[in-house]
């Protein structure tokens, strides 16, 4: 959101996994063609939150889940036995929660493998507050774009590294290109001004 603004084109709204996600199960209540598979959270998280789903939509919305391990996606025979997994259940949905980018990059990697699924969604730790499993930020505190710092306040042993190294690069290159646009027409830097400036 800020670096949206930062660059000079803002995002309209913030529509992150945790709203889209319930939203989107809450849409398709009563679509029988919509069926999900659930991939995150640690052992038995995404089947408490399957249940909990179904419960809420009252239909069997979710018909599959499960738990990889930690390190799962740098293991192809795991990868291989949750793709098989995947395609023998009749979801055509798959969500995925195991943080970003590691569920991103997994989708992309192996979605080809994966004909029966129409639709992919990477949504972070939406399986976990699905199941009750952790809590998300305030309403207020997602609004003004720090739903991040709740989450790392809350668990600092695990994400640390992620928000606080991981991150660095993202900044680097945000400052890269303000400072390209500025060079190629805005501000101080641009040509034009150093041209009337000399002038």
């Amino acid at each position: 959101m800020y670096a949206s603004k930062f660059l000079g084109t803002p995002i309209k709204a913030k529509i992150s996994g945790s709203d889209l996600f319930p939203l989107f199960c809450e849409h398709h209540r009563d679509n029988p063609n919509i069926k999900i598979f659930l991939l995150g959270g640690a052992e038995g998280v995404p089947q408490t939150a399957q249940r909990r789903i179904n419960e809420r939509v009252g239909r069997h919305i979710v018909v599959a889940s499960h738990s990889p391990s930690y390190g799962f996606e740098q293991d192809e025979a795991e990868c291989q036995r949750i793709l098989d997994m995947i395609r023998s259940s009749s979801a055509n949905v798959l969500i995925v929660g195991v943080g970003a980018p590691k569920q991103e990059k997994w989708i992309a990697k192996y979605h080809k493998q994966l004909p029966n699924i129409d639709i992919f969604m990477g949504v972070g730790a939406a399986i976990d507050f699905e199941a009750g499993h952790k809590s998300r930020a305030p309403k207020w505190v997602s609004e003004i774009g720090l739903e991040w710092l709740y989450r790392l306040l809350s668990e600092p042993r695990r994400l640390w590294k992620r928000y606080l190294l991981q991150d660095l690069p993202f900044l680097g290159l945000l400052l890269k290109q303000k400072l390209k646009l500025m060079s190629n027409g805005w501000g101080w830097f641009s040509p034009r001004h150093q041209a009337s400036k000399s002038n």
